[in-house]
C-alpha cells in the first residue's frame, strides 16, 4: 500500500491545490481545528476522528505547499520533544522552562488570576500572575 502522506500529496496535485496559496490553507487549518474543538465539547467520537485526519491532510498540504514533507516536520518535531523534561499538570504537559514562569515565588502585592477553558471532562487552568505593588 502507498503511504497515506504520498496519496494526500498525489490528491492535492489533481487539484491543484499543492502550489497554492498558503494562507488559505492555513484558514482551512483554523476551519478544521474549529470542527475538532466542537466534535471534542460535543462529544462526538466519530466526528472527532474525522477532524483529526482533516487536521492531518491539510498540514500535510500546507508543508508540501512550502517544499516540506509532514513527515520530515513530524520526525523534527519529535526530536525536538523526545528528551524533553517537565511535569504533567491537568493532562497539560509543561516544559520545565514555563514551570519556572508559572511557578516562580510571588509576594503578598501579587494579584492571581485563573482562568478556566475546556469542559468538565477535560478541565484545563491556567494562572496569570501580575506584578503590581501596594504603591501602584
Amino acid at each position: 500500500m502507498e503511504n497515506i502522506f504520498e496519496q494526500i500529496r498525489y490528491w492535492s496535485v489533481r487539484r491543484k491545490i499543492h502550489n497554492a496559496d498558503s494562507f488559505k490553507q492555513l484558514a482551512k487549518l483554523t476551519e478544521e481545528t474549529g470542527e475538532l474543538a466542537n466534535a471534542l465539547i460535543k462529544n462526538k467520537p466519530a466526528e472527532f476522528k474525522d477532524a483529526i485526519g482533516d487536521c492531518v491532510v491539510v498540514l500535510t498540504i500546507l508543508a508540501q505547499q512550502n517544499n516540506l514533507n509532514i513527515e520530515d516536520c513530524i520526525k523534527a518535531a519529535y526530536e525536538e520533544i523526545k528528551n524533553r523534561k517537565g511535569t504533567s499538570v491537568n493532562g497539560l504537559f509543561i516544559k520545565d522552562e514555563e514551570n519556572k514562569i508559572i511557578n516562580k515565588p510571588r509576594n503578598k502585592s501579587e494579584g492571581t488570576i485563573e482562568l478556566t477553558a475546556g469542559s468538565a471532562k477535560f478541565p484545563n487552568k491556567i494562572r496569570c500572575f501580575s506584578e503590581t505593588s501596594k504603591n501602584e
